[in-house]
């Protein structure tokens, strides 16, 4: 992200309290870890993890695989 920061008008709500908090995150640069709880052959269940429904993820195989797949 380049630093640009959100300034909203508006009084302070859920919605503008999470654009703020997305908008000074570092997301494209973080690394979370979770545990895979269920695989039905298409879906991945895991511990839940920060992030944005939709952002891109890796998930590595005990088998030295890397596999993609989106919250």
């Amino acid at each position: 992200m380049s630093g640009v920061r959100i300034k909203s008008t508006e009084p302070p709500n859920y919605f503008t309290g999470s654009l703020e908090n997305v908008s000074v995150s570092k997301l494209l640069q973080s690394n979370y870890f979770g545990k895979v709880l269920s695989y039905n052959g298409q879906v991945i269940e895991a511990t839940p993890l920060p992030g944005i429904i939709g952002s891109l993820c890796s998930i590595f195989a005990r088998s030295n695989e890397e596999f993609q797949g989106s919250s």
